[in-house]
């Protein structure tokens, strides 16, 4: 497997086709490939320090960005025997180096591991470790909206915004649940203002669909029901 030639091509269909988990992974093998060939020519005089950071830090970016926009996985695991997608996963775990198919937490481990936030500029590390290690739903909105906006005026990093705004989203869902029983769709709104409310809905049906969220703050019913109205018009309309 040559990676030179096609990892860079493997990671763009894994984003394209929503596979974010894969992506992360064979962007991480990329990043760490060429992590070694600037060491080697570091080691060779052939290229200072300074120089090989600076052409580490996209990649790095994009290795952070990419494993943060790996959905949460499911609340209730899904038996390794009875996933009806497992051997579809491992196949693709070998295209990119893995003998077992990976998992977020192994990725996110691994940037920690290496250090490598030292290689993102600041404003991506803060986002990276709010999301994975705060608890602060009622300012979430408030505080990932500045570090949002800087990763969208980055044209090789704009790709990575929805999708991370979704995972912001899980994130606030779950942690509202640890605090509120219920709460008002109007209320969920104003904290949730990243997102329009009509992809709120939308988002947090699939998320307790797919079993990423426990049913959520008696918001679920609300969303299903304005769900289903929009999917009504729409096939009206149609």
């Amino acid at each position: 497997m040559c990676w030179d030639s096609d990892g860079r091509e493997r990671e763009q269909v894994f984003w394209v086709s929503d596979n974010y988990l894969f992506h992360a992974c064979a962007m991480q093998r990329i990043y760490n490939l060429t992590e070694r060939q600037l060491l080697r020519k570091v080691n060779k005089g052939e290229l200072s320090r300074e120089d090989a950071d600076k052409s580490l830090e996209m990649l790095a970016s994009k290795v952070l960005l990419g494993a943060l926009a790996v959905p949460p996985p499911p609340v209730k695991h899904i038996d390794g025997d009875l996933d009806p997608e497992k051997e579809k996963h491992q196949r693709m775990a070998a295209l990119v180096g893995h003998q077992t198919v990976p998992q977020r937490k192994n990725i996110i481990s691994d940037i920690m591991g290496k250090n490598m936030m030292s290689n993102v500029p600041k404003h991506l590390a803060e986002l990276f470790t709010f999301v994975e290690t705060e608890f602060d739903p009622l300012n979430m909105s408030k505080r990932v909206k500045p570090w949002l906006e800087a990763i969208q005026k980055q044209p090789e990093l704009g790709k990575y915004l929805q999708a991370l705004k979704h995972v912001v989203l899980l994130k606030l869902v779950q942690q509202l649940s640890q605090v509120y029983q219920t709460m008002r769709i109007s209320d969920f709104a104003k904290l949730a203002d990243f997102l329009s409310l009509h992809d709120c809905e939308k988002l947090i049906v699939q998320a307790v669909s797919f079993n990423q969220v426990c049913t959520p703050l008696g918001l679920c019913a609300a969303c299903y029901r304005a769900h289903a109205r929009a999917h009504t018009r729409e096939t009206t309309r149609g």
